[in-house]
């Protein structure tokens, strides 16, 4: 095995070796619930499974609360998995400071009537990890997911046969047998006990319900079948380019031709600083599939995100101008048909409609923002349609763009000036969103059911956005051309103090304290005027988007449908599978900028094949454990991490023996494997663009500059 593929097992025995942990034990119940106080948990003694008294007498504070309870069966202690693992890999290191956390072998819940919960019983992946490597199985990882579901789903039907699913002495014994033979937890364990818990449901309860590792399944996929991203993750790179004050490098980085086409509508005097262009350049000049930037809060990663932003947009609409005569050539008819409501009949009419997919030099453009941190993505998302996100000096071209302004504005929660990104991920996130895009009463289709223009006035609208953004794409690349000559030849070029034009000569790269401080917060080669166009043309782009989607809503909305009920599509065939890439390059299409968790990911992009995703951003990257981004990863093509390692560290759900454990077996560099291991420093271990910091350590492209804290950004 190489070395990618032994990462990837390790991280998958990682992330299944997590046991189910039993609750505190000397926890009362919430005074929200009852005045008394009253032991939540309660340990089963001599397999008598008897209610406590004092819990079937509960006085609950309100009629509509009712009791359950769970049960934890076959507990052991953390320390026995420990020595289970190392006994497994003939380990011979001593455990000290022994971990006396009470583990579970499996969960169950029963009503109030002591009556099994359908579906509520839970098992730990560890406890079938354990009866295959006791049963002494060549290997653990074959066919590993099929096994567990096939144990657990014969478990939950044992649950609600065995003595008609009652919570009894009997019904404890006879589970216990049938677990055993299905699963197992560590031999010889010196507790093998069992717990009652006591649980409250409520018009409002919160879910109980427990959940195996997100990644685990994803990790084994991309081990058996990897893409250039992961190797690329996991690898180091043949050589590093150390960019930090490196002249030469820089100077051609930021030549006017490798400056993007697009620009966040941002103040003009606000311009990126010099590590933020040369990260925003390098992301669409490197052929590498991954980059990173390291910076701690307030040095601007969100900014250039904006700014990348603003060129994918304006690589869709460009690729979208070859479709001006004929707009509708730009969809592809799919096998899959759905029954959706006549839009156009007031009757409730149902129709079947044929799904729709976009041309594929058009879908490739879209863009994902994923972390660990929930509210991390959900603010992105949520700030970017936000009006005062955009710079007041662009808010008259903002106007005709005005696009499902009303309903952005669920999203943003204040004024928006359109609909450009919306979080999803979890199921309550995808809800939402299918309604604002495509619901009935209020929501970007409606709005286009609802346009008054005539056939032929959206044609016109359609064709002169179209020339417009041509004529303003010339101009741009006109301009950047004209810098680039005067780059090259030395024509004229000196520092213009009207359009703030920067040149790179002796003086700017003068090494002193000063110079170093006012080199790090300029850009070069940029005038006023091109980025002012820039900035114009993303605007120009997007109204192009607009006007596409309003000459072909009629046959997206087949595919837009399909969100909501995404799971409901058949994935094991062809059909259905290209249905949902249709569905999600529609989204896509509505929605430039999307994002999710990465504990949503999976679920979200179900049946996706590899790099089915083109641009991927991780936010928040030094929060996140190496493992959580490998799903995420092995469904893109390109990507940026951004994040700062030395701001919060990644949250291990593995007991730090045992994660040590499995890197010297795998004969893994700790730098790769170890509790402190994020997706940033990973990240920055395969970029082959960074600097060397303290203690001679690699980082990616190093942003110094506080943007929060040094004019022109907060000046008054």
């Amino acid at each position: 095995m190489n070395q990618v593929g032994r990462i990837l097992e390790a991280l998958w025995h990682s992330e299944t070796l997590v046991p189910g942990e039993l609750p505190k034990i000397n926890v009362s119940l919430s005074s929200e619930y009852t005045g008394a106080k009253i032991k939540k948990i309660q340990k089963i003694y001599n397999g008598q499974t008897n209610i406590p008294n004092e819990w079937r007498n509960i006085q609950f504070k309100k009629e509509e609360m009712k009791r359950k309870v769970g049960v934890y069966g076959s507990c052991y202690l953390e320390h026995e998995l420990i020595k289970f693992q190392r006994d497994m890999h003939k380990v011979k290191d001593e455990i000290h400071n022994k971990s006396m956390k009470i583990c579970y072998g499996f969960y169950v819940e029963f009503d109030e009537n002591n009556q099994y919960i359908k579906d509520s019983l839970f098992i730990p992946q560890v406890n079938l990890y354990i009866k295959l490597a006791k049963d002494n199985k060549n290997s653990l990882v074959d066919n590993f997911f099929e096994k567990y579901e096939d144990a657990k789903d014969y478990l939950n039907v044992q649950a609600k046969s065995i003595n008609g699913g009652e919570l009894s002495d009997i019904w404890l014994a006879q589970f216990i047998d049938e677990f055993k033979r299905n699963f197992s937890i560590p031999p010889n364990s010196k507790i093998n006990d069992h717990y009652l818990e006591l649980l409250v449901v409520t018009n409002e309860t919160e879910s109980t319900q427990k959940f195996n590792s997100f990644y685990s399944e994803d990790i084994l996929t991309a081990k058996n079948d990897l893409n250039n991203t992961l190797r690329y993750y996991l690898s180091k790179p043949a050589r590093k380019i150390d960019i930090n004050e490196n002249r030469i490098f820089i100077e051609k980085s930021l030549n006017p031709l490798n400056t993007p086409m697009g620009r966040w509508p941002s103040p003009i005097n606000h311009r990126l600083s010099l590590m933020q262009q040369v990260a925003v350049n390098e992301f669409f000049l490197t052929s590498n599939p991954i980059s990173s930037v390291n910076g701690p809060p307030g040095t601007g990663k969100t900014t250039l995100l904006k700014d990348i932003f603003a060129e994918i947009v304006i690589k869709k609409a460009l690729a979208m101008i070859p479709f001006r005569r004929d707009p509708s050539a730009a969809l592809i008819r799919t096998e899959y048909t759905v029954e959706i409501k006549n839009p156009f009949s007031k009757e409730n009419e149902i129709v079947k409609r044929f799904v729709y997919d976009l041309d594929p030099t058009i879908s490739q453009y879209a863009a994902v923002v994923a972390s660990s941190n929930n509210t991390a993505v959900e603010n992105i998302s949520k700030d970017l349609p936000k009006t005062k996100e955009i710079a007041e000096e662009f808010k008259e071209e903002l106007k005709p763009l005005k696009y499902a302004s009303a309903i952005s504005k669920k999203i943003a929660g204040e004024d928006s000036w359109g609909m450009f990104s919306i979080p999803l991920g979890k199921g309550e996130n995808i809800k939402n969103a299918a309604s604002l895009l495509a619901g009935e009463d209020f929501s970007v289709i409606k709005n286009l059911i609802n346009d008054k223009r005539s056939p032929q006035k959206k044609k016109d609208d359609w064709i002169n956005a179209c020339d417009e953004f041509e004529s303003l794409y010339k101009e741009v690349r006109k301009i950047r051309q004209s810098l680039a000559d005067s780059v090259e030849y030395q024509d004229g070029l000196i520092e213009n103090e009207t359009e703030d034009f920067l040149v790179s000569n002796d003086l700017f790269w003068e090494n002193t304290l000063g110079q170093y401080e006012h080199r790090q917060q300029k850009v070069l080669y940029q005038t006023n005027t091109l980025n002012k166009m820039r900035s114009v043309l993303f605007l120009k782009a997007l109204t192009v988007l607009r006007h596409f989607l309003s000459m072909n809503f009629a046959k997206l909305m087949a595919a837009l449908s399909l969100l909501e009920n995404r799971n409901d599509v058949n994935i094991n065939n062809e059909s259905g599978i290209a249905a949902i890439k249709a569905m999600w390059h529609t989204v896509h299409c509505f929605c430039p900028v999307v994002s999710t968790t990465f504990a949503s990911f999976s679920s979200m992009y179900r049946g996706m094949p590899k790099d089915f995703i083109s641009y991927l951003f991780i936010d928040e990257a030094g929060q996140a454990t190496p493992q959580q981004a490998v799903g995420a990863l092995w469904r893109s093509k390109k990507v940026l991490v951004v994040g700062d390692p030395l701001q919060i560290e990644p949250v291990q759900t593995i007991h730090p023996s045992v994660l040590e454990d499995i890197r010297k077996i795998y004969q893994i560099d700790e730098e790769v494997f170890n509790v402190k291991s994020s997706v940033q420093s990973i990240a920055d271990r395969a970029n082959q663009l960074g600097t060397y910091v303290t203690q001679g350590k690699w980082i990616g492209i190093p942003l110094w500059v506080h943007r929060r804290c040094i004019e022109p950004m907060f000046s008054i």
